[in-house]
């Protein structure tokens, strides 16, 4: 089982706090369906709730964070807020 980088859970947290109030997204290596393992393991460590997104079975890990994050970064952000 991987360590936190140092520093991460404090960052995080801290990002996560008034008056940020950001969102957090985990992009993991492991597979899709051990995401309970991943949300044991950052409760475990200290890390905050946040969206956890797993690569499907038989995606090399690697791969699939640069293919995403390409992605996510030529991609125009939506965001959307309720006010309620």
């Amino acid at each position: 089982m991987d360590t936190p980088i140092p520093g991460a859970v404090e960052f995080l947290n801290t990002y996560v706090a008034p008056p940020v109030h950001g969102l957090v997204v985990y992009l993991s290596g492991r597979r899709h369906g051990t995401e309970e393992q991943s949300r044991e393991w950052c409760r475990r460590f200290g890390f905050p709730d946040g969206v956890i997104i797993h690569r499907r079975k038989g995606l090399n890990s690697q791969l699939f964070k640069t293919d995403f994050l390409q992605a996510v970064a030529s991609s125009p952000l939506v965001v959307s807020l309720d006010a309620h």
